[in-house]
């Protein structure tokens, strides 16, 4: 291709799928009817803050405010009136998901990158779109993060410059492996 050669000694060491996650956390009975609680942690987020679990209480079309998903139906599981399929609707794809206590859902949102730049002994871990990275006297910040590459842009230059992931996907628990489905984006 066209691209500049990537510094050298600049090396993507790890990618982590991060992940938008929901769940049904609980059930509770009352008089204006059923409520739901459902546990939602979005990986992925800009904000630290904003990536830890939280909990909405929602129920039937009435989920809060949160732009996350919409709560569209719920079915008790026979025998099991506490576990309840509840079919979600997510707001920014409009794909339907069904979850119960036993089967959250989950889906790739994001990767975090681990690079290292071995003449400088420089590491940085975790990284998200966004970071900054400093090494061979230059800034560079990093563009997009795919399952293969981690894409950086240098400051002062402009130029930018696509780093192909060498190694295993690493799956959320930190050890690596093939958990990720190949098709995902």
């Amino acid at each position: 291709g066209n691209t500049p050669p990537v510094p050298d000694g600049l090396v993507v060491t790890k990618l982590t799928p991060l992940y938008l996650k929901l769940a049904l956390e609980s059930v509770t009975l009352s008089d204006s009817g059923p409520r739901y609680v459902i546990g939602v942690q979005t990986e992925a987020a800009a904000e630290p803050r904003k990536r830890g679990k939280r909990h909405y209480y929602c129920s039937l079309n009435n989920s809060g405010p949160q732009d996350i998903f919409t709560l569209r139906e719920a079915n008790p599981t026979p025998g099991s009136p506490m576990n309840v399929n509840v079919l979600l609707v997510l707001k920014d794809s409009g794909e339907q998901v069904y979850v119960n206590r036993d089967h959250p859902f989950q889906r790739v949102d994001g990767y975090a990158a681990d690079l290292s730049y071995e003449p400088e002994k420089k590491t940085w871990i975790n990284r998200r779109v966004g970071s900054a990275l400093r090494f061979g006297g230059d800034e560079a910040q990093i563009i997009a993060i795919t399952r293969m590459e981690v894409v950086i842009g240098a400051k002062s230059s402009g130029k930018t410059w696509a780093i192909e992931y060498k190694g295993a996907l690493a799956d959320p628990s930190g050890t690596p492996g093939s958990e990720a489905d190949p098709k995902q984006p």
